[in-house]
């Protein structure tokens, strides 16, 4: 190839097959790594859920059991719930 015009040609071509490549690695990488995050978000609510199941009742009682243990002030009325 002694025409310069015909090496460049190449050149481009070689180079915009590259960055070609490139971004079709990158695209897939990037899918993967959604996947990755979507099954951390999913165990991460599983273990809430779990949490929560297990120890709900627990914990609405050590609520309870504080929210008894505070006293109310003197000639304030009671407070109700939702307020």
């Amino acid at each position: 190839m002694s025409n310069p015009l015909a090496k460049i040609v190449v050149l481009s071509q070689l180079a915009l097959a590259n960055v070609t490549a490139r971004v079709r690695e990158d695209r897939e990488d990037r899918g993967a790594t959604a996947v990755e995050y979507g099954l951390l978000v999913a165990l991460v609510a599983a273990v809430i859920v779990a949490a929560v199941v297990l120890f709900g009742n627990k914990i609405v009682d050590i609520f309870n059991g504080t929210t008894n243990a505070i006293p109310t002030p003197s000639g304030s009325a009671t407070a109700t719930a939702g307020a």
